[in-house]
């Protein structure tokens, strides 16, 4: 069974699905201890009516508690229906002898009543007294116990708020006979404080701009005195409505008697906010800090009072000052001087070790022979362009050109022939014995075809006259790399960077 609704101490509960004749309907309804609807007034009809409209796919017809007999129309409990309200459809005439006829309230009438054969199968509704009331509600921000388990007639339902809510209306609800709570629901405002009454010791501040639950107000005595307690200085909204604490007090400002020094006085005429205490050392004594302090708005004396220091005992402590300044210099210099010669040091260990390194291109000049390479072209006296020759990808070695098959004058003796080539220091090494290990890449020296200036190797007086060797024929690669009007070279070219080959004609420059 399902309630519709409750009304006039009576719960209309009515069955969906399940369906009986007229008299089944009855004896189901008073097992449960009530009866088929029974002296309908006008506004049980309307509450009924209102609630089967609202009922979502309710059947078509409910049997009702009222019956037709020989001696008219009867409710079932047995009272005649003449006298009082009803409802008809249509006028239900007279009942014949031996017609069994009931009433039901019938959609396609509007929920008005019908008759109806009481063996016809129809879903009912009961009238019963209440036995629990329904859900009693709770207001927003709300809360809600109950005295039992269930809404049981009888039963007390009791509210409450939300911390920074205050009840308004009754806290205790009553489940009663007509199946209905007591009084209505109560609901829960935010709690305010409201403004807090005027203080005359200063002035108050909101803190949050509010005077709501859980927000503060800040008290500040006027210039010139201070709180006597800092305990109330602020204050809460509670949950009470009411401001925490109580109101603070606040006392003139005294900072009390100064601190004495040794060696000196003070000398002071009043204690309160802005007096001044003077200072003084006694004869053959020196102040050291401030000689006046002044009483502030906290309450204490400021700046710190000062120090009396006798003459001897302040021309010791200059004395040490001085010195142990003097100690300091002395430690910075003599750090500095040491940095110094360390630096000296690294610096002579780096030449001894360049020096150590043979440099190809001084050994060979050592003996006062300078060897041109690469040659001077006859036809030309102007200016000469350079032309750098090397390959036009990175190989892991390069080609010099130098003289071949000539001698050099080395003190008394002629040496033979020999190629100047710059090494990378990667791949030199000092050999036990003191000589150098070169390593070189896989390499044939290349002659460029130059023209010797004899003048060059006059040999000194005493030696026999070096004979001319002219140069050999040039290879295929020393005529892929050589070129006309080209200056002489003192030194191979530095071929760090990049190198790049001018071929110079008479019309036109060109870059490779």
């Amino acid at each position: 069974m399902d309630v519709l609704t409750l009304h006039d101490s009576n719960c209309y509960s009515a069955s969906r699905m399940e369906k009986l004749d007229w008299k089944s309907a009855q004896k189901r309804c008073l097992d449960l201890g009530g009866s088929l609807p029974l002296r309908i007034n006008p506004e049980a009809q309307a509450a009924l009516r209102t609630a089967l409209l609202s009922a979502q796919h309710s059947p078509s017809f409910y049997w009702i508690g009222l019956m037709g007999t020989s001696q008219g129309w009867k409710w079932a409990d047995g009272d005649i229906l003449e006298g009082g309200f009803e409802d008809w459809y249509e006028d239900p005439g007279e009942i014949k002898d031996g017609e069994s006829l009931a009433v039901v309230m019938g959609r396609p009438a509007g929920w008005k009543w019908m008759t109806a054969a009481q063996s016809v199968w129809n879903p009912w509704i009961c009238q019963t007294k209440p036995k629990f009331c329904t859900s009693p509600g709770v207001a927003e921000n709300g809360k809600v116990v109950f005295s039992s388990q269930s809404y049981a007639i009888g039963t007390y339902s009791f509210y409450s708020c939300e911390p920074g809510f205050q009840l308004v209306g009754d806290h205790r609800r009553r489940c009663q006979s007509d199946g209905r709570w007591s009084t209505k629901i109560p609901v829960c405002k935010p709690v305010d404080c409201g403004p807090p009454p005027e203080w005359k010791h200063g002035t108050i501040h909101l803190i949050n701009g509010s005077t709501a639950y859980g927000h503060l107000i800040e008290y500040k005595c006027r210039r010139g005195t201070l709180f006597e307690s800092e305990e109330n200085r602020i204050r809460r909204c509670g949950e009470d409505s009411y401001w925490a604490g109580i109101e603070p007090e606040c006392i003139e400002v005294d900072c009390g008697q100064p601190s004495p020094i040794a060696n000196g006085a003070v000398l002071v005429t009043s204690t309160t906010l802005n007096s001044t205490a003077v200072y003084s050392c006694d004869e053959n004594f020196r102040l050291i800090g401030h000689s006046k302090s002044f009483c502030s708005e906290s309450g204490h004396w400021h700046p710190a009072p000062p120090v009396c220091y006798d003459m001897l005992t302040l021309k010791e402590i200059n004395d040490s000052s001085s010195s142990d300044k003097t100690l300091i210099l002395c430690l910075v210099v003599a750090i500095l001087l040491a940095i110094l010669l360390l630096v000296a040091f690294k610096a002579s260990q780096q030449r001894l070790r360049d020096q150590m390194i043979p440099n190809f291109n001084s050994w060979f000049r050592k003996g006062g022979i300078v060897c041109p390479v690469g040659g001077k072209s006859p036809a030309s006296d102007g200016p000469r362009h350079l032309v750098y020759a090397a390959p036009s990808q990175n190989h892991d070695s390069m080609i010099y050109y130098a003289p071949t098959g000539l001698s050099m004058l080395e003190g008394n003796h002629y040496l033979p022939g020999v190629t100047e080539i710059e090494v990378p220091p990667h791949l030199l090494k000092r050999l036990p014995n003191g000589n150098i290990h070169v390593t070189l890449p896989p390499m044939r020296p290349t002659v460029r075809p130059s023209v010797l200036n004899a003048a060059h190797l006059i040999p000194p007086r005493g030696f026999p006259s070096m004979s001319h060797r002219s140069a050999p024929s040039p290879t295929s690669s020393q005529i892929l790399y050589s070129f006309d009007h080209e200056p002489i070279y003192d030194q191979p070219p530095d071929t760090s960077n990049n190198i790049y080959e001018e071929l110079i004609t008479a019309t036109q420059h060109t870059v490779c």
